[in-house]
């Protein structure tokens, strides 16, 4: 299914001349993998050339053919390393849209780009199920899109389970050596940082040192050689952020405070008095600004707690803050069948938003009731 309603997709950009370049989880798993249920994949990701009219027309023509967007290519603004967010007709496929190949914390904007620019030269067409799509070079699958999206971005200091076989894949299948990764490394300045994650994830010594500390400590040490402070990229990220986050906080914290006050009922959401009943829906950008600012004030009121240990207390104050701006959000208590255990999460009228970031508790819990945003009885004024 996946495959089928992405390869629908890319026939359509194919054909409207929209250059895209077929990268990570899912391009290992179809194109590297003897089977492609070998290798495990969440998102499909795709990167297209940065630039806000072709993002715009790939993204239409997507709505065209049943997809749906949660609307984040429409501020070019805002865009991080990604520029858009595409759901499949089905529901089965998220397609994340990047302008870049790394994260966009990973340095300079000036370096980034030049990365990025360079794996698109050094990229190849492939046919795919009968479609011609364009992917980067081996060496570049190993050294860019995997060795430094794990260690300049998000991820800096970990390790995934399949970075080990997505090496020995490349490995196997193209001949790759030591050599030829530390020889493209240097063309990015990034040579000790591919040292160092060899040294913990290294499938020509069959070397994997996954969870332990000194390998954290280990692939934090090479990017600052290469000069890359990520973590401290990725703090910079949010400092930048915070004058619009402080300011939304203050909109926000009377609906914080009171769903934090819903969570511990653990019951039906109070009402609001003043919900906003908008004559347009609420912008995409505006949703995530609202969402983070409840998101940072909730932590405040937890320090000591995780946010994945927050469910209940993030569902109920998200369910406030969106409610009163005029969203259209549930609210969904659910149970698990083989334990009894419930959980809160948020839907919109696609089900759980992609920005929501609970990982489907659908799974595993039972709807058990449900609270809408929308009034039983609506003002006629306001249809």
């Amino acid at each position: 299914m996946i495959a089928h309603e992405l390869r629908a997709l890319l026939c359509v950009w194919t054909a409207e001349e929209i250059p895209v370049l077929l990268t990570k989880g899912f391009a290992m798993a179809e194109f590297e993998y003897p089977e492609a249920s070998q290798r495990y994949y969440g998102d499909v990701d795709v990167v297209l050339p940065d630039d806000p009219a072709i993002v715009t027309r790939a993204v239409h023509l997507a709505l065209a053919h049943g997809w749906r967007t949660d609307e984040h290519y429409a501020d070019p603004g805002r865009w991080t390393h990604e520029t858009a967010h595409l759901f499949s007709p089905s529901g089965h496929v998220r397609l994340d849209v990047h302008r870049f190949v790394i994260s966009w914390t990973s340095g300079p904007q000036r370096h980034i780009r030049q990365i990025t620019r360079s794996v698109w030269q050094e990229s190849a067409v492939q046919e795919w199920r009968g479609l011609p799509v364009r992917r980067p070079s081996p060496v570049d699958q190993a050294v860019v899109t995997l060795i430094l999206a794990r260690t300049w971005g998000g991820d800096a200091g970990g390790l995934k389970a399949a970075d080990y076989t997505d090496l020995q894949q490349l490995r196997t299948n193209h001949g790759l050596t030591v050599q030829a990764l530390t020889d493209r490394a240097d063309a990015f300045r990034a040579r000790h940082t591919v040292r160092a994650f060899l040294r913990v994830c290294d499938p020509w010594r069959g070397a994997f040192t996954l969870g332990e500390p000194t390998a954290r400590r280990t692939l934090l040490r090479g990017p600052l050689l290469d000069g890359r402070f990520t973590l401290g990229d990725v703090w910079m990220t949010r400092l930048c952020a915070l004058p619009d986050r402080a300011a939304q906080m203050n909109r926000v914290f009377p609906h914080v405070r009171a769903g934090l006050q819903d969570a511990r009922r653990g019951d039906s959401p109070g009402s609001t008095p003043h919900v906003r009943h908008a004559s347009s829906p609420l912008r995409h950008a505006e949703r995530l600004s609202l969402e983070a600012a409840g998101r940072w004030l909730t932590r405040l009121h937890r320090p000591w707690r995780p946010l994945g240990a927050l469910h209940r207390e993030r569902a109920y104050v998200t369910f406030r803050i969106l409610r009163e701006a005029g969203d259209d959000v549930d609210l969904v208590l659910g149970q698990s069948p083989q334990t009894g255990q419930t959980r809160v999460w948020i839907e919109d009228r696609h089900g759980i938003p992609d920005w929501y970031g609970d990982p489907r508790p659908t799974r595993n819990f039972r709807e058990v009731k449900r609270w809408s945003s929308r009034p039983a009885h609506p003002d006629p004024h306001h249809p």
